[in-house]
C-alpha cells in the first residue's frame, strides 16, 4: 500500500476510535447511580465488537474482489511461508 493510503486509513481508524459510541457511552454506563450493570455493559461491548468485525470482513472482502477484478491486480498474493 501506498504511504498516503496507510496515513489516511490510519487516520480514520482514530477519529472512529474516539467517537461517542466506543469511548463515552461505556463510561456514562459505569458511573450511572447505582450498581453498574454489568451484564448491560458487556451486552453492549459485545454488539459493538461484532459490528466492528462484520464490517471490517465486508470491507475486507469486497476490497479484495476489486482488486482480484482489476488489471492492476490480477492474481493474488503468494500463501504465507510459515517458518
Amino acid at each position: 500500500m501506498e504511504l498516503v493510503l496507510l496515513t489516511t486509513l490510519g487516520g480514520l481508524a482514530l477519529l472512529d476510535s474516539t467517537s461517542i459510541g466506543t469511548l463515552v457511552v461505556p463510561v456514562w454506563m459505569l458511573l450511572m447511580p447505582g450498581r453498574p450493570q454489568v451484564r448491560r455493559l458487556l451486552t453492549y461491548l459485545v454488539v459493538i465488537t461484532t459490528f466492528y468485525f462484520v464490517v471490517g470482513v465486508a470491507v475486507w472482502t469486497t476490497a479484495r474482489q476489486v482488486c482480484l477484478s482489476s488489471p492492476r491486480c490480477s492474481k493474488p498474493p503468494p500463501p504465507a511461508v510459515r517458518s
